[in-house]
């Protein structure tokens, strides 16, 4: 092999392994939901000219001619955690233009609401953005074409009587800063802002293909034990995982200790049902944690545990020692599952493969008795051949 072939395909095998390891790894990206709530064009002198609302609920994204959907659309800002940036396009659209980018203070999103229409007319828009996996820094209010009055904490939009709308302008977000509602009305100029935002995973892992062996629902008798393996396909690693077990009233009665899953190769998972399980209904949850403490608790199943009245040497025995003990237990053991008894119809038939009690076995008497009158009839039969054939 050539010496530049052999580096070439060593760099090209060591950018697949990279590769691979960074898929297995999985990442939660950052996104950005618009949610257009309200639109509303007044026209009070039927302007059909230039200067004319013409304002919709299309969202267009930096220099896409067409727009990229409308009213409620969900936009990705990372790639592989990286901030995406868009070719600057036209603002003059009829519709919500949004941009997404980076500057010296972090990444960003404009939005942008293009107006230089007639004093006597409004475009009016309402909508809302809302981050997963990101959160607002700062929104920065343009100082040219600016949000009117932001920060005065009114929206002047009159959603039953659009002409009855004031100037004022409001940008407001939650106290979790990963959402902000923007209100615009606008005519002569435009209303532009910028909302900041920095990386922040806030998504719990999300795991699909959930495969539980044996299956469950699953029914035992006390003292029975089971192994349970677990296979998944999670969004992302590494993951720390435990199960624990609840009865019919909530409490929790068995909890495994952590375990870290660095990958898909790391499973399956095993769980080990107790032995000394009650007669009750269990449900079997398994908690999956990211390395930032988003949680997700995943129920896997039910197991019932019917009292096992088969086998007496095998029940656990307890001292009662007051009254209050022996009432529970009482009620414990009336209420404890009950594996349900086969009933039969009088019109059924049933064939049994043993003989009934009715049925006499032949005793040793018996057999020389009958063997005795064989004899004898044999005798009989000799003695009339021989006497015919005198």
């Amino acid at each position: 092999m050539h010496q530049k072939t052999f580096w070439g395909a060593l760099i090209t095998l060591s950018l697949l392994v990279i590769l691979s390891f960074a898929s297995a790894q999985g990442t939660q990206e950052a996104s950005v939901t618009i949610d257009i709530s309200y639109v509303a064009n007044y026209n009070p002198l039927n302007i059909t000219n230039d200067s004319a609302p013409d304002l919709t609920d299309a969202i267009f994204l930096g220099n896409n001619s067409a727009p990229i959907g409308t009213r409620h659309i969900t936009l990705p800002l990372t790639n592989g955690r990286i901030p995406l940036v868009d070719a600057s396009g036209s603002e003059d659209v009829p519709g919500l233009y949004m941009e997404r980018g980076q500057d010296a203070n972090g990444p960003f999103i404009k939005f942008s609401l293009y107006g230089y229409n007639d004093v006597s007319t409004y475009e009016i828009m309402k909508f809302t953005a809302s981050l997963t996996n990101a959160k607002i820094v700062a929104i920065v209010n343009d100082t040219k074409a600016p949000y009117e009055l932001q920060g005065d904490g009114i929206c002047g939009i009159n959603e039953e009587n659009p002409g009855a709308s004031t100037g004022n302008d409001e940008i407001t977000s939650n106290a979790q800063n990963t959402s902000a509602e923007f209100c615009a009305t606008l005519n002569l100029h435009i209303d532009l802002a910028r909302l900041y935002y920095v990386y922040e995973d806030n998504t719990a892992p999300e795991l699909t293909n959930i495969i539980v062996s044996p299956t469950l629902p699953l029914s035992l008798d006390e003292g029975e034990s089971e192994e349970f393996t677990i296979t998944f396909t999670s969004d992302e690693y590494p993951l720390t995982t435990h199960f624990t077990l609840i009865n019919s009233k909530g409490t929790q009665v068995h909890q495994t200790s952590d375990r870290t899953i660095t990958s898909a190769s790391d499973l399956p998972l095993h769980y080990a049902l107790p032995s000394n399980l009650d007669a009750d209904s269990y449900t079997l949850y398994m908690h999956v944690q990211d390395n930032l403490g988003n949680h997700n608790m995943i129920s896997l199943g039910t197991i019932t545990i019917y009292e096992d009245d088969s086998n007496s040497n095998n029940r656990r025995s307890r001292t009662l020692v007051s009254d209050e003990e022996r009432e529970s237990y009482a009620f414990e053991q009336q209420n404890a599952p009950k594996r349900p008894t086969q009933t039969y119809d009088d019109s059924e038939s049933i064939t049994l493969d043993a003989p009934s009690k009715s049925v006499k076995i032949p005793t040793m008497t018996t057999w020389l008795l009958g063997l005795l009158v064989l004899n004898i009839l044999i005798f009989l039969i000799v003695l009339i051949v021989a006497f015919l054939r005198q």
